[in-house]
């Protein structure tokens, strides 16, 4: 029997973009997936706004995100029956706060609003301890939502941190402002920026949003949410650096639908989330406005990407989405909709609706315990 925790908003005014559902009175929904189906178990009300999460060892992490004050990091243990238990609260020192990565014994923090990084130590009590923070700037957070959205790529917003398994002192941070991917080195524990790169061969705006590493491919796959494309990356030995190798449309014969006047641009549809399966043979990314989840198969020698289709998600505003634990099926976060999707996924790489809505208020994160 899997347990499923959902993160979901319960607040808009505070959040870098605007919601459109209807809010939540809970951040977290535990749900129990029995005789394939979905069943709410529980909710947690004590985490608002809860954006993002990571599972390590019996812990649950649990990003705030709020452009308004400083966010929060909660921490919860998971008991035997995968209830929560509220352990600690931990400040990620910066505002939107949007992903976390685990490296070793290190909890890294990025925050999209103001560009801030965090590195923790993670304690055998599950608690963080402070190693450093990296910060840019702190006038961000006196502008406005609508500044934001119209003048973002004039300066940095830092949207995810990747690490590689072969080289655990390297991180790299896509700057969806700046349509760039930062390389850090982390070994001395702080954030010691070494290069950027600026991977758009053509001048337009990408925004890097997401990067995921093949599982046994010296590949990288980012999602750029403003151009609802998919960028493979070859990464020399020891990343010192990364290559373009190919961009793929996430909207295949659709894309000229949201071309902008001058075709420089996309409007009414946005990438949301990437993941690489497990077994290496896809990639899937969201589109927001499109409403649907682009699928790709892997060359398993090159890395590149086919198209296997693009499905809709039979919601609005897929933010997030995942496999559950046999790989076989996909869940996504319509959050607009207020539900969750389910598909099966097929040998090909299709996705299959099997017609299954969880009923779940502006869901925006899936995290099934392994």
């Amino acid at each position: 029997m899997d347990t499923i925790y959902v993160c979901s908003y319960t607040e808009f005014d505070n959040l870098a973009h605007t919601p459109n559902g209807e809010k939540s009175e809970a951040g977290i929904s535990i749900f129990e997936k029995v005789d394939g189906k979905f069943q709410l178990k529980k909710t947690v009300k004590d985490c608002p706004n809860a954006s993002f999460g990571v599972i390590h060892k019996n812990f649950l992490y649990v990003a705030e995100e709020s452009i308004l004050e400083l966010n929060w990091i909660y921490c919860y243990k998971i008991l035997s029956d995968g209830d929560l238990q509220f352990e600690a609260k931990f400040s990620a020192q910066g505002l939107s706060c949007c992903y976390f990565e685990i490296v070793d014994d290190k909890f890294l923090v990025n925050n999209y609003w103001d560009s801030s990084l965090a590195m923790y130590k993670i304690l055998p009590n599950g608690h963080l301890e402070l190693i450093s923070v990296r910060r840019l700037r702190d006038s961000i957070k006196k502008v406005s939502r609508k500044e934001h959205l119209e003048n973002r790529h004039s300066e940095e917003h830092y949207h995810c941190i990747c690490s590689d398994k072969n080289n655990t002192n390297v991180v790299f941070v896509p700057d969806l402002g700046l349509d760039k991917i930062h390389q850090f080195r982390i070994g001395s524990g702080e954030f010691v920026l070494e290069m950027s790169y600026n991977p758009a061969a053509e001048n337009l705006h990408h925004g890097p949003r997401y990067m995921r590493m093949h599982p046994t491919l010296q590949i990288a796959y980012v999602v750029n949410e403003v151009s609802s494309t998919v960028s493979v990356f070859d990464l020399k030995k020891g990343n010192e650096r990364i290559f373009l190798k190919q961009n793929i449309s996430t909207l295949g014969e659709d894309e000229h639908k949201y071309k902008g006047k001058h075709n420089d641009c996309l409007v009414g549809t946005t990438c949301g989330g990437i993941l690489v399966h497990n077994s290496g043979k896809f990639v899937i990314a969201s589109n927001r406005g499109h409403d649907s989840l682009a699928v790709f198969s892997v060359n398993q020698t090159t890395g590149e990407l086919s198209a296997v289709g693009v499905f809709s998600t039979h919601g609005r505003t897929p933010r997030h989405f995942t496999w559950d634990n046999s790989g076989n099926y996909v869940i996504a976060a319509c959050q607009d909709s207020d539900y969750l999707t389910v598909f099966e996924m097929k040998e090909t790489g299709e996705l299959v609706f099997t017609d299954e809505k969880v009923d779940v208020k502006s869901p925006n994160f899936i995290i099934f315990r392994k």
